[in-house]
């Protein structure tokens, strides 16, 4: 008998995002955490924007086996932590709307979100199964 080691992504979140996806019938998934909702980059510090790194994530699952179909997203995160952050338009608010806004341009369905208030996370993400543990910091 041999035992299957189960993958978890831990990240600790603040005003940031983090899209969760997977495919559970592949047993594929993965999750992008960004910092701010728009911009331009190249290499791996462009994936700190939300429009370039959500769309990475969704070709990177599809490349392990996902088909975007079946993809199912969460969202944690976006919480405006400090008082000089709750302006009319904060970032955090700004970068949940833009997570949502690019996973159903993809086509890809939320089902469930951990997200807003005054409070970081600490996430824990299983890719596999799309199972997340959240614990308010």
């Amino acid at each position: 008998m041999t035992s299957r080691t189960k993958v978890r992504i831990v990240t600790i979140l603040g005003s940031c995002v983090a899209a969760c996806l997977w495919d559970e019938e592949a047993g594929v998934g993965g999750l992008c955490h960004f910092v701010l909702p728009r911009g331009l980059g190249f290499g791996s510090s462009a994936l700190r924007f939300g429009n370039l790194a959500v769309p990475e994530l969704i070709q990177r699952t599809v490349s392990l086996g996902a088909k975007p179909e079946r993809l199912r997203g969460k969202l944690f995160g976006g919480a405006s932590i400090a008082p000089a952050l709750q302006s009319v338009n904060p970032l955090a608010r700004r970068n949940v709307d833009a997570a949502r806004a690019l996973l159903a341009e993809a086509g890809v369905a939320v089902v469930a979100a951990d997200v807003g208030g005054h409070r970081g996370r600490k996430l824990v993400f299983h890719p596999d199964d799309g199972t997340a543990w959240v614990k308010l910091i």
